[in-house]
């Protein structure tokens, strides 16, 4: 990481690795909820929306050490 790069930018950069577990996650979840797996799958926009929440999540879940953020149940 270069001196300009903030940690997100960074764990942004390493998204590519991150895309193909989240697909897999929701594949593995389509039977609870078939119309919002489907929508992520089908709709780039919408999986960008997503992927971009779960990894701000992951991003402070880091930072704290792996605790929950208490919004996140």
């Amino acid at each position: 990481m270069t001196q300009g790069e903030s940690p997100l930018f960074a764990a942004e950069m390493a998204l590519h690795a991150f895309d193909p577990k989240a697909r897999e996650a929701v594949i593995g979840r389509t039977e609870r909820n078939e119309a919002i797996s489907s929508r992520f799958m089908s709709n780039p926009e919408f999986r960008g929306i997503v992927l971009d929440a779960m990894l701000r999540e992951f991003y402070e879940r880091a930072r704290r050490g792996g605790e929950a953020s208490p919004s996140s149940g």
